[in-house]
C-alpha cells in the first residue's frame, strides 16, 4: 500500500482485500478512495492458490524462508499423495502459525515470534473446497487449492506432510484467484506506478450475482442519509439479501437490502457511496 500512495492524491485512502505472505505473489485486491468503505462487504471471499510442497524438511515458519527444525525421508508415493489430498477436502481446523499477521492481545504473532516468544493460538475452522495435484518431482509437489478466507496454505502443506508421515514445508505460493478477481486480470505493481486511477475497475464488479435496481433521486437520497423507503416493486432479492443499487444516472450507489418483516417491505442501506 505504501508504494501506491505517492501516486495518489494526498490523503486518499487505500486498503486491501486480504493479506499475502511476504514471499508469496499473485492476486491482491486493492481498494482506493471511497471503495475502501466496501472492503468488509465482499461476498465471495474464496481464494485459489498454486503452492509448492517440499518434502523431507520442516521449518519454524512453515515455508522455505524459515529455520530448519526437522528432517525426514523425502520419498512420497504419488497414489498415496493423491489420496491424502482428497482426504483434506472439507472442513479443517487450523492453528495460525506464529509467523502470521494475526493479532493476539494487541500484537501481531510474527512480532512475538521474532522475539522468540511463542503463545497459545486460538484454532480456527476453514474450508478446503478443492485440493488437487498439478505435478510431482522427486522431493516436491505442486498443488492447486481452493479454500475459504483465512486458510493458511503453509499450515495445509504441513498437514499434508503429517498425513503422509514426512516433514513438509511450503516452497513458492501464488494466489491465482481472490473472490471474483483472477490472476489474468491482475496488474503488476510496476505497471500501476503513475496511473493507479486509470487501472481501477468498477466497484460493482465485486458483486456480479447480486440483483440490481435503479433508484429514483429521492430513494437514493433517503438511503444515503440513513433512512429507508417502502419497497412496492414485485421483484426483490431474497428476504434480507443484498442488492446493488444505482442512481438515476446509472452510477453505482451502493448496497442495500429489502426487509420483508413489515407491510409494505422496506429497502434499507447496507453501505452507500
Amino acid at each position: 500500500m505504501s508504494k501506491l500512495k505517492p501516486f495518489l492524491p494526498r490523503r486518499t485512502k487505500v486498503g486491501h482485500g486480504g493479506t499475502l505472505d511476504p514471499q508469496a505473489c499473485g492476486v491482491l485486491p486493492v481498494f482506493v478512495g471511497e471503495a475502501t468503505r466496501f472492503i468488509a462487504c465482499q461476498t465471495d471471499e474464496d481464494k485459489e492458490y498454486r503452492a509448492e510442497i517440499i518434502w523431507g524438511v520442516a521449518t519454524d515458519t512453515g515455508d522455505r524462508t524459515g529455520r530448519v527444525v526437522a528432517r525426514t525421508a523425502a520419498v512420497v508415493d504419488r497414489r498415496q499423495l493423491i489420496g491424502v489430498l482428497a482426504g483434506c477436502v472439507g472442513e479443517m481446523t487450523q492453528v495460525p502459525p506464529m509467523y502470521s499477521a494475526v493479532r493476539q492481545d494487541g500484537q501481531r504473532l510474527y512480532q512475538l515470534a521474532r522475539r522468540g516468544v511463542e503463545v497459545e493460538r486460538r484454532p480456527r475452522t476453514v474450508q478446503i473446497k478443492a485440493l488437487s495435484l498439478l505435478s510431482q518431482d522427486r522431493d516436491r509437489a505442486v498443488v492447486a487449492v481452493t479454500c475459504s478466507r483465512g486458510t493458511y496454505i503453509r499450515t495445509l502443506c504441513e498437514e499434508v506432510g503429517r498425513r503422509l508421515g514426512v516433514a513438509a514445508t511450503m516452497g513458492f505460493l501464488v494466489r491465482t484467484r481472490s473472490g471474483v478477481f483472477r490472476l489474468n486480470e491482475a496488474v503488476p505493481l510496476p505497471d500501476l506506478m503513475g496511473d493507479v486511477a486509470g487501472k481501477c475497475l468498477p466497484l460493482d464488479r465485486l458483486w456480479p450475482d447480486l440483483p440490481c435496481f435503479i433508484l429514483s433521486e429521492r430513494q437514493y437520497q433517503r438511503l444515503k442519509s440513513g433512512h429507508w423507503f417502502s419497497w412496492r416493486r414485485p421483484e426483490q432479492p431474497a428476504a434480507g439479501g443484498w442488492c446493488r443499487v444505482y442512481r438515476p444516472d446509472r452510477q453505482f450507489a451502493g448496497l442495500a437490502a429489502v426487509v420483508t418483516d413489515s407491510v409494505p417491505a422496506k429497502m434499507v442501506a447496507v453501505r452507500m457511496m
